[in-house]
């Protein structure tokens, strides 16, 4: 288990352990939930890239890592951004915890467009050095 989705099953975990039944806990992965087979071609090329050439992707993220502003970039993830709202909107969470670097753009964009459907949102980054 390694990268996002093992940061965030572990925050889910740890949060399911601390707080018990007293609190619901979800864990979602928009691009799967939203592209299907295309973010299945995006994930295998992406690996393929770190298995194969990770000084390829190293160069990548840490040009990606250092940039200020994205949120112009992301108006292609309008389907991504249309499933998060609609996730809020049913679950109504007190705190979200993002582990995925596009996310925070996406609460922006939904947190521009209405009122904070969630108390607090935290993101979780591991910035390289």
């Amino acid at each position: 288990m390694k990268g996002h989705n093992a940061a965030a099953r572990g925050v889910r975990d740890g949060l399911a352990a601390i707080a018990g039944s007293t609190a619901e806990v979800e864990m979602h992965d928009l691009f799967a939930e939203t592209y299907g087979i295309a973010n299945e071609w995006g994930r295998k090329g992406y690996l393929a890239v770190i298995n194969r050439a990770p000084w390829i992707w190293s160069r990548i993220y840490q040009l990606v890592d250092r940039r200020e502003n994205f949120g112009s970039r992301f108006g292609w993830l309008g389907m991504a951004r249309a499933r998060l709202s609609e996730l809020f909107l049913r679950f109504r969470p007190s705190a979200v915890f993002s582990v995925y670097p596009a996310y925070p753009y996406l609460i922006r964009a939904i947190l521009e467009q209405r009122a904070r459907p969630f108390g607090r949102w935290f993101v979780l980054r591991i910035r390289s050095r």
